[in-house]
């Protein structure tokens, strides 16, 4: 009835009942769908440099003994003396935040490349018309990655598989939950 309503439909027993009068069908439903799909679009997935996730380290963060030597030895260089527990815990926290706003940047990239906002799109319309909106993900695939590098005098071509992550919209009518 909802889906009659949102196409501009009769119910069949009033389309019999019309018979040769106007059939016209204000269709208000769809304005209405239309104007919350943008309006919860609009709250889900600011405009410009904002984001609607963050990545930040843990109070305490844990690196490995490997890196950890490495701020020690960087901290030995610019100071001259050994570092105490304190100067190596605000280290490892600045290594910390670094490796975060890479990881945000990691994640942006990889949403972009899987239009992400396309998707979640027709899910919140899915989700708005129907009640459910439905995003399979996200999943890994395996592509192709081709570099050009420059050896001597000719240019070769390496071609390395790696993961990406991607997302999809599954219709409310395709999608069966595994119990």
């Amino acid at each position: 009835m909802d889906l009659r309503q949102y196409r501009g439909i009769y119910e069949p027993e009033v389309m019999s009942r019309l018979g040769n009068r106007s059939k016209v069908f204000s269709k208000k439903t769809r304005v209405k769908v239309r104007a919350i799909n943008d309006r919860v679009f609009d709250l889900e997935f600011p405009d410009g440099s904002e984001k609607n996730f963050e990545v930040s380290p843990t109070p305490e963060p844990e690196i490995s003994p490997k890196q950890k030597e490495k701020l020690i030895e960087a901290l030995k260089a610019i100071t001259g003396q050994d570092p105490d527990a304190k100067q190596i815990r605000r280290a490892v926290m600045e290594y910390s935040k670094a490796a975060a706003a890479r990881m945000t940047n990691v994640i942006t990239d990889q949403l972009i490349e899987a239009q992400y906002r396309r998707i979640a799109k027709l899910a919140i319309h899915s989700g708005n018309l129907y009640g459910t909106g439905v995003i399979k993900g996200p999943l890994v695939d395996i592509r192709l990655k081709t570099r050009f590098t420059h050896t001597g005098e000719k240019w070769d071509v390496e071609e390395k598989e790696h993961y990406s992550p991607f997302v999809d919209h599954v219709p409310l009518w395709r999608f069966f939950p595994d119990m």
